[in-house]
């Protein structure tokens, strides 16, 4: 019974989806078309939609644009600085490096230095202009600095460096020769120089004036007389002061001790006091030579075989008329023998010895000489 009335449920569900079947394609077809007039009617809403986003982006582009001309035709200033002395650093020429018209890219500095350069980014760019400034001293030297535009206002600084180079040449002369003394000053410009020569042995300075040149240059030339020789030999000090500026420089040189060579005679008379009081008095003569360097000199005494009887240093006067003073020890008396003299001419000296004992003897006499033209004694 139960299995009769199964098989008649399943018989009666085949058939109700066999009745279906129709219905179910008739709905799809109605979804379909529905679909079909339903795109066909939101068109004209795509459509809108579509056109709207353009719009919207077009818009961006625009705003974008906007902004963006803005900027490149914002105006930006360049303060540019020349550090120095007010007649060194006006009117002096700047400019940027561009590819054509340099000279509507060129400034130049006012009374204190300074100049206000004003562009815009477009221009900048159109003009392929170089990130830097470029200073035009007035010896036609350059000097570049680099900028970057960060800020409305952008400063840009020379500092022209303050210094004097000095330079002397030959380093070292002898009396008669001249030196060349050369002096750069820093920044270029003619200024007035004050010329201090020092000598370092006896302290004695002389002082000159001279201008430098429309580039800073000072070149004096300083002869060395024979005037005062001694107040210049050896070490002299050469200080270069400019003083608008406030600095200087130095610089050496030696001046040559020149070595004369002299040699002559001498004679006199001897005299030795003997136990009983009695003196033994003879004559005596001899030659001397002797090395003058500057007013230093040393002597050598010979008797005439020439065997060497003392030696001593003292004084030889360098102009005519100028004392000459040694003291020499010598085997043939107990106490140094006091030389003194003057410079006869420039050639020739003279003068006297003398020499006195503790025990009374005694001897004096006098001596001659003139200089050497050889270098050897």
């Amino acid at each position: 019974m139960d299995e009769v009335f199964g098989e008649k449920i399943k018989q009666a569900r085949e058939a109700w989806v066999v009745m279906q079947e129709p219905h179910v394609k008739v709905k799809n077809k109605l979804t379909e078309k529905h679909k079909a007039e339903l795109l066909h009617s939101l068109q004209p809403v795509f459509a809108k939609l579509n056109k709207d986003l353009m719009l919207e982006e077009d818009y961006k582009v625009y705003r974008m644009l906007k902004e963006l001309a803005k900027e490149l035709s914002e105006e930006y200033t360049i303060k540019v600085k020349v550090n120095g002395p007010n007649d060194i650093v006006s009117g002096l020429k700047i400019y940027i490096p561009v590819e054509r018209n340099q000279e509507l890219w060129t400034w130049e500095t006012d009374g204190n230095g300074e100049t206000y350069i004003t562009l815009t980014m477009y221009g900048f760019m159109k003009a392929k202009a170089e990130n830097k400034i470029v200073l035009v001293l007035k010896n036609g030297e350059t000097i570049e600095k680099e900028f970057k535009i960060t800020s409305k206002t952008t400063e840009v600084t020379f500092d022209l460096e303050k210094n004097v180079e000095v330079y002397i040449s030959p380093a070292t002369v002898k009396p008669g020769e001249k030196v060349t003394i050369t002096a750069r000053v820093s920044p270029p410009g003619v200024y007035n120089a004050k010329i201090t020569v020092t000598n370092v042995k006896s302290q004695i300075s002389k002082t000159f004036e001279k201008k430098t040149d429309n580039d800073g240059i000072l070149v004096f030339r300083l002869e060395i007389t024979e005037t005062n020789l001694e107040d210049k030999l050896g070490k002299n000090i050469v200080k270069v002061e400019i003083l608008d500026l406030g600095i200087y420089g130095t610089a050496s040189f030696n001046v040559e001790e020149s070595v004369e060579y002299w040699s002559g005679t001498w004679s006199g008379k001897f005299c030795w006091v003997l136990e009983n009081e009695e003196e033994d008095c003879w004559e005596e003569s001899g030659k001397w030579e002797a090395i003058v360097s500057g007013t230093e000199a040393t002597i050598k005494i010979y008797d005439e075989e020439g065997t060497l009887l003392g030696t001593g240093s003292g004084i030889w006067g360098r102009d005519i008329g100028d004392s000459i003073s040694f003291s020499v020890s010598i085997d043939l008396m107990e106490n140094p023998v006091q030389i003194t003299g003057t410079r006869a001419s420039t050639n020739t000296v003279e003068g006297t010895w003398n020499v006195r004992d503790p025990d009374g003897s005694y001897a004096s006499g006098i001596w001659y000489g003139t200089i050497k033209t050889s270098n050897n004694p």
